[in-house]
């Protein structure tokens, strides 16, 4: 800076320290502490939502000055993103239309390109905005298969009833959804709140990496809120499907290594909450989901199954199988395309069909974000109160 003992002049705001400093100098007088560090500029959040960028775009990140480093801290305690409030009328979270060549997309991805991903896989990004890879589309097809025969249950009777009165399939579906009320998902919520609660701060990045050490979480875990006196042996099905599949999930060797420690058996709800928090683990730590979100994922997917179950009606479907095709053959075996195939045209597709069907579906994936069943949705959404998230019932938005 241009200065003398009695002042200097600068071009810019962030050279009056410099200026100031020099200015004392000439008059004799020192700093009063020794300097720190400099005044360049300096990252103190970074978040690549996991690109890969190039080094030049990837500031080092730098520990803030007290009192900001404390309340960065205390920030980075929370997991998830928290979302502002906003009105939703003509609006959508996840939907919108491209004003030029008038095609939805869904959280970015144009319905063209969901058409070439399979039915499951469009689920899954619907939820947490992003797809799965082989090993996720994997653990999606146990969990989603696990809940789709709906033999015994109320809601299909209801749905059944509902049909035999001459209503539309909408109106006989939202029958068999309106059964699946939070108290049917009520210990999946629990688990999915209890893992993001244990493994939230271990740093695990990678949920299918086998060798992650989660010894400290066993050992914290409260067994009472993962095991139970179950004695059916669904659940031996799905480790057996999982397996199977060469699917791999810490999630899912945690609760098997709990298991092994005694006190109860693992229930298929424990072992679909653990499935979903593996879907949604990456995006989450990426702050993409809400951990509200996050422990509603597995009343989604039992919504799913039961949407798909239900369009097939009671004398097709038995204890142990689905449309003549067994329990277990569905979840070791079967993508969950395949069985919305199977459910509504009671054959499994070959290549060409399948393709011709996942594309059909992917394309009517959204139907934008003005549309009569968005409002439906948003509006059973608001029913409840926003306000308490808890509160709202996800059944009641698939039924509006």
């Amino acid at each position: 800076p241009v200065c003398s003992e009695k002042g200097a002049v600068v071009v810019n705001i962030s050279h009056i320290p410099d200026a100031m400093t020099a200015v004392m100098a000439k008059r004799g007088a020192k700093p009063d502490f020794d300097s720190v560090g400099d005044l360049s500029l300096k990252c103190w959040f970074s978040n690549d939502q996991g690109i890969d960028l190039p080094d030049n775009l990837k500031p080092a990140v730098v520990e803030a000055m007290a009192p900001y480093n404390e309340q960065i801290a205390g920030l980075s305690e929370q997991v998830g993103t928290v979302f502002p409030r906003q009105t939703m009328k003509d609006a959508s979270g996840a939907s919108m239309m491209d004003p030029k060549t008038q095609v939805t997309k869904i959280h970015g991805t144009s319905v063209l390109d969901a058409s070439t991903h399979t039915f499951e896989e469009n689920l899954v990004q619907s939820l947490i905005r992003e797809y799965p890879d082989e090993n996720g589309a994997a653990l999606t097809n146990v969990a989603l298969n696990t809940f789709v025969n709906q033999s015994g249950k109320v809601g299909l009777a209801a749905a059944d009833a509902s049909r035999e009165a001459g209503n539309s399939p909408n109106t006989a579906l939202s029958a068999a959804v309106a059964m699946v009320g939070p108290k049917q998902v009520e210990q999946a919520r629990t688990v999915t709140t209890a893992l993001v609660e244990l493994f939230k701060k271990s740093g695990l990045e990678d949920p299918a990496d086998v060798g992650f050490d989660f010894s400290a979480q066993l050992e914290a875990a409260d067994a009472s809120l993962f095991l139970t006196d179950y004695s059916g042996r669904c659940n031996v099905a799905m480790l057996a499907a999982i397996e199977a599949r060469g699917a791999k999930s810490v999630f899912i060797d945690f609760l098997k290594a709990l298991e092994q420690k005694g006190g109860g058996k693992l229930s298929c709800s424990v072992l679909v909450a653990a499935i979903t928090t593996h879907l949604a683990w990456k995006a989450l730590m990426r702050k993409r989901l809400s951990v509200t979100t996050v422990s509603n994922l597995p009343w989604h997917f039992r919504v799913f199954s039961t949407l798909i179950g239900s369009a097939a009606s009671a004398d097709k479907q038995e204890r142990h199988t689905f449309c003549g095709v067994a329990n277990k053959e569905l979840m070791s075996s079967w993508s969950f395309t395949e069985t919305a195939h199977l459910a509504l045209l009671g054959n499994r597709p070959n290549e060409e069909a399948l393709y011709a069907f996942s594309v059909l579906l992917g394309l009517i994936i959204t139907n934008g974000p003005g549309t009569i069943s968005a409002q439906g949705a948003k509006g059973a959404v608001s029913a409840d109160g926003p306000e308490v998230p808890e509160r709202i019932q996800v059944n009641k938005g698939y039924i509006g």
